[in-house]
């Protein structure tokens, strides 16, 4: 048996294309991820049990979001992190804004870069790290490709498939 791998987190980055010639600059970006022990949730008393939030503002929200991840590389090795729409948005933005101008700290995995129809399905990336440390990596993928419908959509089919579950037992 393969175990489940919990090292999930979600992001989403808020941006405007105001006073920007229309390009869009990020002000703010927000992370959610579970808090793991042995690649296990240590609370499950509640909903937000066990996860933790951190939020980054500014015109270099990227940067701090990646200078945190990079500082807490041992934690975040191995997550996964993924935004809604991130192909077509998210990712592009951190891409343009931090990945592509800060090769001395991060390393595109090459081989897992996944393009379809013009959206970035994959990105792993892999710290660069000094010394005798292996090198953390994580992942960017886009949940919009897994699960095809609108965020609204998603919580109440999530909602019914529950139910529905449920009144089985």
């Amino acid at each position: 048996l393969v175990p489940k791998n919990n090292k999930i987190a979600t992001y989403d980055i808020e941006a405007t294309g105001n006073g920007n010639n229309g390009n869009f600059t990020s002000y703010r970006i927000s992370l959610v991820w579970n808090e793991l022990e042995n690649n296990i949730r240590t609370n499950m008393n509640s909903i937000n049990a066990g996860m933790k939030v951190k939020s980054f503002g500014g015109n270099d929200c990227i940067t701090k979001f990646f200078n945190y991840i990079h500082k807490n590389r041992t934690e975040f090795n191995g997550f996964t992190f993924y935004a809604h729409n991130a192909g077509k948005f998210d990712l592009i933005l951190l891409l343009n804004e931090y990945i592509l101008y800060n090769k001395n700290k991060w390393k595109i995995e090459d081989d897992s870069l996944i393009v379809l129809n013009g959206a970035y399905l994959n990105i792993e990336l892999v710290a660069i790290v000094s010394g005798g440390e292996d090198p953390p990596m994580i992942k960017f993928r886009d949940s919009y490709r897994l699960l095809p419908m609108s965020l609204d959509k998603t919580s109440s089919e999530i909602i019914m498939i529950e139910q529905i579950f449920l009144s089985f037992i």
